[in-house]
């Protein structure tokens, strides 16, 4: 076995790859890193992923002159390396199947209980969503925290067995309800409303003209009125005339548009409908009636649902956006918080939840239309505030606003809701 010395540090550097900051500081610069010192016993390197620990980033490594280049694979004995040599490279989120940029910084150091061992604290932000994790220099987490206050504590067997149990069960959606000060009397029938805007994301909240309208610190939102739904238009979208609508038509891991069966079943429905209006009216209601309301755990795919007739508003969303699409109908999907004083467990209690729904364009450079095939709803009501659009990778955003938020109920009414 080759003699050189390894700092401690190298096995989390090279094998686990968590914390670079802490890692670049604390490696000693005699040591050798484990390609050196498999390399000089005989051995072929290589490696790829995550490096973390180069310095110098953002100048080419040959335009680096040799005596500065310092922690660079190649310069540490790997003969090949492919991958990246930022810490905060592209990170995959099997959620969402999309890739994205984390960033990780090293915000703390404390020292394990009992023992003489640092722990270093991970804060990770992903599209706007921060979490912590404590993380020991052999790489075991022994703490995670959630954006939602929630925490994963390691244990043993027996201590986890062991946790007091005289807390009654916490209701998920309860807890990330978005709390509003007054009520809205009859919801669904909701055709403009303005709220006052409170929390440390209040002022992120965006706007979405002409439906969902910014004014300092409150929003106004209107249902579309009959004549802003634009009857005649032709079905499909002519992509020649309007390529720019391209997106919004395309088959996406969970948006099963281009699938055999999902185009059979559009084809269909629209069969017999004479415009784009009729077309979406007939989507929706099908997917209502079909769709049973029941909540799912996982990765919402169009086509599952399609074959299965369960799930909750994602599950309706995605199935409503893959047959739009399917027709060519410009599709896409909404997420962000609707009112509701129905939700079982609340005593009635109104608050705004988190919620997903389609949005379709009737006509080429018109608005898009907000659509509730869970809730039965063509157009979607009032009590839809909109935090971002596209497609499913999109959603994660909504968790920076989680805990974060807050409305005050300025004025609803169910009366014209002429712009």
């Amino acid at each position: 076995m080759n003699e050189a010395a390894f700092a401690p540090q190298d096995a989390a550097a090279l094998l686990r790859c968590l914390f670079a900051r802490a890692l670049a500081q604390t490696r000693r610069a005699d040591s050798a890193s484990m390609a050196e010192a498999l390399g000089a016993a005989g051995y072929a390197t290589g490696m790829s992923g995550k490096w973390h620990v180069t310095h110098n980033l953002g100048t080419p490594r040959e335009r680096i002159e040799p005596e500065e280049r310092t922690n660079w694979p190649l310069d540490r004995g790997f003969e090949s390396f492919y991958g990246t040599v930022h810490g905060a490279g592209s990170f995959f989120d099997p959620v969402t199947l999309a890739e994205g940029e984390m960033d990780v910084d090293v915000v703390g150091v404390e020292i394990i209980p009992g023992t003489a061992e640092e722990a270093w604290w991970l804060e990770r932000t992903f599209s706007g969503v921060e979490t912590r994790m404590l993380v020991t220099g052999s790489g075991e987490v022994l703490r995670e925290e959630s954006a939602l206050g929630l925490q994963s504590v390691r244990m043993s067997r027996e201590e986890a067995q062991d946790v007091p149990t005289t807390d009654g069960p916490v209701d998920l959606i309860a807890q990330t309800a978005v709390r509003v000060e007054g009520a809205i009397p009859n919801a669904r029938q909701t055709t403009r409303l303005t709220l006052e805007l409170r929390g440390a994301a209040g002022s992120r909240v965006p706007a979405f003209p002409p439906f969902q309208v910014r004014a300092e610190d409150q929003v106004t939102l209107r249902k579309p009125t009959v004549n802003e739904l634009r009857a005649g238009t032709a079905i499909s979208v002519d992509l020649d005339a309007h390529p720019e609508m391209e997106a919004w038509v395309t088959h996406t891991p969970t948006i099963a548009s281009a699938h055999p069966e999902m185009m059979t079943k559009a084809a269909e429905l629209v069969a017999s409908a004479p415009d784009r209006l009729t077309a979406v009216q007939e989507i929706a209601q099908f997917v209502d009636t079909y769709v049973e309301d029941v909540p799912v755990v996982g990765v919402p795919n169009g086509l599952d649902v399609l074959r299965r007739g369960q799930g909750d508003c994602n599950e309706h969303t995605a199935l409503f956006v893959s047959l739009a699409r399917a027709v060519k109908i410009p599709a896409r999907i909404a997420a962000g918080v609707v009112y509701s004083d129905r939700v079982p467990g609340t005593a009635g209690m109104g608050a705004f939840y988190y919620h997903a729904w389609p949005e379709v364009q009737m006509a080429p450079s018109e608005p898009w239309i907000a659509i509730d095939p869970t809730f039965g709803q063509f157009p979607a009501d009032a009590t839809h505030v909109k935090l971002v659009q596209g497609d499913l990778d999109r959603q994660i955003e909504i968790m920076s606003y989680m805990g974060r938020l807050g409305f005050k109920i300025v004025s609803s009414g169910t009366g014209t809701n002429e712009p």
